[in-house]
């Protein structure tokens, strides 16, 4: 079983002898995690940090996704760490930082893109696809940490949407686990 932060089939073009993975035509599972941030936006860890950490629990692939920066790439950390392949990609947002797009294989960051079908389009014709990010959270709790759903449903050309998020998960289920004593943070 694989687990990590969200799930995607990913194509490696090149290097994939420096997975391990058979070429054959039998299916193989690769495990991996998307959708990372790191301390390049608002993430806790390095990509040092990071890539030691994915190693440790035997990854295949990570695709970290920091807001609006594709720094990780430009200091050159994308590419195949030992047997981990690391793609670097970035977090789109709007304005009001709502309508969150996971741009992966853009050259760039569209940082003039301001409407989600103008980032959509950007991304694409930058040669590179993107994923609605936690199209569906919500907070009923820690109401000064706002949830940030997708709501431009009109849009076109997307090429897929995540449907679970570690983080967003996490933000709804521990108010069972805090102690009465600071349940007042959870308004």
């Amino acid at each position: 079983m694989c687990t990590g932060s969200s799930g995607i089939i990913l194509k490696v073009t090149n290097s994939i002898e420096n997975m391990n993975i058979s070429t054959s035509n039998s299916f193989n599972e690769i495990c991996g995690a998307i959708h990372i941030h790191t301390t390049f936006s608002d993430g806790g860890v390095s990509y040092e940090e990071l890539i030691k950490t994915a190693q440790t629990l035997k990854l295949d692939y990570i695709i970290a996704t920091d807001h609006m920066s594709l720094g990780g790439r430009d200091s050159g950390f994308e590419g195949f760490h030992d047997n981990l392949c690391v793609l670097i990609g970035y977090e789109h947002h709007d304005p009001d930082i709502r309508n969150h797009y996971l741009a992966i294989g853009s050259k760039k960051v569209h940082q003039n893109s301001k409407k989600p079908q103008e980032y959509i389009d950007a991304v694409k014709k930058d040669g590179g696809i993107g994923f609605l990010a936690h199209p569906a959270e919500k907070r009923h709790y820690f109401s000064n940490l706002p949830p940030y759903p997708w709501n431009e449903w009109q849009v076109s050309g997307y090429d897929g949407l995540e449907i679970w998020n570690q983080m967003s998960d996490w933000m709804e289920q521990i108010r069972s686990y805090l102690p009465q004593k600071i349940s007042g943070f959870c308004s």
